[in-house]
This record gives structure tokens, C-alpha cells and sequence, in this order.
């Protein structure tokens, strides 16, 4: 362990010594302790996961140097309108790529300075970007709230594709929290949206998250048909960052289907466009989509170098939605060891962050998993209590 990483833990204990009395400080530490002596031997590694696990995050104060050099450019050069909407394209490059302090600043001053001028359509632009940022950062109120804004908005001015993208983002939140039927709702009225526009890139991103809901569902003939359609829009479009996506969610389905093979190429074909072109986020979860592949083949230091990989990118990028994943995916590989204790600590901290998010998809898929670890501890009744509340989900999904 590096000396600053010893530091750091001593560090973590002295702090929690301020809230926890002195028996409760040594079980955390026994914990810790426990979690860090793993020496994980991966010196057969693959080439593809090699250089995946050592590839390179963003270079964050470089990239604001530059933005600022460009906007201050164009303050000089552009009228006021042209500046904001650069404002909007640059802003949408930062939630694309993770920078999302820099997104914020700059979607706030679009908003500031669109109000100024009277700019309706930027103001709603702004309040877009805006929900968009929250949304993934896992604020579901605050996203939802900057999107009525939007979609009041738009649909004011008459801009159906406004109207679309924020049906299309509505739907996204209901996903992520798990509210798979309002998902599908709203990704159902922003389809019949653009049927009637020329809207290739938003039908495209449909595509992908309807193939999701129903994947969710379980139709994943119905998920594979969506995919295989928005693959068709994202090569015509030369989309690298919707491909990364949409290849992560092919190998989230083959995964389901246990087609690790499959799987393994999605998610590395995923990974290596996401670090090729810079995605913090798609990187990230698909790191967690690979980690969890091989905790369910038993491989359990290659799960957890690529969890630990994904956490390191999650702190970055403010995702603590993919932390909660990475704590459950840290359950399933110490249960694999028989590290019951450890196995149990990860799944609680796994509930209770889903809990804040009202993650219910999560929620479920957590508690099965504790379930079989409690099946293992021999258990029986929390074992039980814990598959009821996992299988109510799945059953409530599948009625609509």
C-alpha cells in the first residue's frame, strides 16, 4: 500500500473515532483491514482488461484552461446569441464527458445570461442541461424540477423536439429510479414526437432506452430488436458516445442471457471506445457491468480491480449510484470467499445508499443477492424476507 493511502486510513480512523464508541471504531478497522490486505494476482490478465485498468482519467483543470479560452474568444467575436448557443454545445460536451463542475458553471451562466437578453429558447435550454447534470448525479428532484421548467417551456415556444427530449429525460429519471412503467410512458410519447420530425439522434437514443426497459423487463427480444435498430442510426450518425452506451447495454442483456462471451466483447467494445474518446460515465459503468460478469464466473480479483476502477472514476464524476452497484458487486465477490461478515457490510452500505435514491431496480437486485448470503449463513427467515422484497419488485414491473 502507497504511504499516502496508509495516511489516508489512518486518517478515516481518527475521524471516525469522533462519532463511534471505541469498539464499534475497532470492528470498522478489523473491516478495513480485512478489505485491504487482498493481494490480487492478475498476472494473466488479458490485453483488452490490462490496458483498460490502466488507462488514463481526465485532465480536468487543462480542459476548463481551454474552455475559458474559447468563450472568452467569443465573447469578443460572436454576438451575444451565438456565444450561448456555443455555451449550450460546450455544455453538453462537459455532461458527456463527466466535467460536470464545469458544466454546472456554465449552465447556470447560460441560464443567468439568456434571462438577460429575453433568449426563451436558450433559457430553455438551459433549464435542460441543467436536469441533465442532476440527472446524472443521481439528484432526481432537482433534475425533475429543472425539467418542467424545460418542458413548460418548450412547449410554449412550440418546439416539439424540446418537448421530446425532455419526455425522453423524464423517462431516463423513472428508469433510473427503477419506475419502469412511467419510463416507458414517457419514451413512448417522445417516439410519437419525432415521427413526425427529422430526428434521427434523439429516435436513435429512444431506441436504446426503450431496448432497456424492456430488458428490465424481461422482453429481451423486444430489447434486442430496439438495440439492433439504434446500432443502425448511431453508425449512420458516426455517434461514438450513444455507441458506448448502446454497447454497454448489449452486454448488460447477453449477461442476462449468460452468454459471458457475447457479453465480454460488448463491454470491452464499450470500455475502449469510452477511454478511447474520453467517456467518464459509460466508462464507469461498464467497468461495473465487467466486474460484475466475473464476480458471477467466480473470478473475484479480476471483479474486484475492475470495481475498484470504476469506484476511483464514480468519485470523480460525483456518481453515487454506480458506488452503491460497486458496493453490492463488493458483496457477491467477498461472499464468493466466504468473507460473510465483509459480504454483509457491502450489501448493507449497498442498501442504504439505494435507499436514498429510492433506487427500487437496485433495491431488489441487492436484496437477492443478501438473500443468497444469508442462504449461505444459514439464515433461513432474513434469507426469505429479504427474496420476498426483491421478487415484489420484478413481479410489479412485469404487470404493466
Amino acid at each position: 500500500m502507497k504511504k499516502a493511502e496508509k495516511e489516508l486510513l489512518k486518517d478515516l480512523i481518527l475521524e471516525i473515532r469522533r462519532f463511534f464508541p471505541k469498539e464499534e471504531v475497532e470492528h470498522y478497522k478489523t473491516l478495513l483491514e480485512k478489505a485491504r490486505k487482498r493481494n490480487l494476482q492478475l498476472e494473466n490478465i488479458d490485453s483488452f482488461s490490462k490496458d483498460q485498468l490502466e488507462s488514463d482519467k481526465s485532465s480536468g483543470s487543462e480542459i476548463r484552461d481551454r474552455v475559458d479560452r474559447i468563450l472568452t474568444y467569443a465573447d469578443e467575436q460572436m454576438s451575444v446569441q451565438d456565444r450561448l448557443k456555443l455555451t449550450v454545445s460546450i455544455v453538453s460536451l462537459m455532461i458527456n464527458y463527466g466535467e460536470f463542475d464545469v458544466a454546472v458553471e456554465l449552465s447556470e451562466f447560460l441560464e443567468k445570461e439568456s434571462k438577460e437578453n429575453n433568449f426563451d429558447n436558450l433559457l430553455a435550454e438551459s433549464y435542460l442541461l441543467q436536469s441533465k447534470i442532476f440527472c446524472r448525479q443521481s439528484e432526481w428532484n432537482e433534475s425533475k424540477r429543472y425539467c418542467k421548467k424545460a418542458i413548460f417551456m418548450f412547449s410554449e415556444l412550440g418546439d416539439d423536439m424540446g418537448v421530446a427530449s425532455c419526455e425522453n429525460l423524464y423517462g431516463a429519471i423513472a428508469t433510473e429510479k427503477g419506475e419502469i412503467s412511467e419510463a416507458k410512458d414517457h419514451f413512448t410519447r417522445a417516439f410519437k414526437i419525432t415521427a413526425s420530425l427529422n430526428a434521427d439522434m434523439l429516435n436513435a437514443m429512444l431506441n436504446i432506452n426503450l431496448g432497456v426497459v424492456n430488458d428490465i423487463q424481461g422482453n429481451l427480444e423486444a430489447a434486442m430488436e430496439h438495440y439492433s435498430a439504434a446500432e443502425k442510426y448511431h453508425l449512420k450518425l458516426k455517434d461514438p458516445l450513444n455507441l458506448a452506451r448502446l454497447y454497454h447495454n448489449m452486454a448488460m442483456l447477453y449477461t442476462k442471457k449468460e452468454d459471458y462471451e457475447k457479453a465480454l466483447d460488448y463491454f470491452n467494445k464499450s470500455i475502449d471506445l469510452s477511454i478511447k474518446k474520453g467517456y467518464l460515465t459509460i466508462c464507469a459503468i461498464s467497468f461495473i457491468g465487467k466486474a460484475n460478469l466475473y464476480a458471477k464466473e467466480g473470478k473475484n480479483d479480476l471483479s474486484e480491480a475492475f470495481v475498484n476502477k470504476a469506484v476511483e472514476i464514480s468519485l470523480k464524476i460525483n456518481d453515487r449510484l454506480n458506488i452503491a452497484d460497486a458496493y453490492r458487486i463488493k458483496g457477491v465477490i467477498y461472499k464468493n470467499l466466504d468473507n460473510h461478515e465483509l459480504s454483509e457490510e457491502y450489501f448493507e452500505n449497498s442498501l442504504r445508499l439505494n435507499d436514498d435514491f429510492s433506487n427500487k431496480a437496485n433495491i431488489a437486485e441487492t436484496s437477492i443477492e443478501m438473500g443468497r448470503l444469508y442462504e449461505k449463513m444459514e439464515k433461513k427467515e432474513k434469507a426469505e424476507e429479504l427474496k420476498s422484497r426483491g421478487d415484489l419488485y420484478y413481479e410489479s414491473i412485469n404487470q404493466v
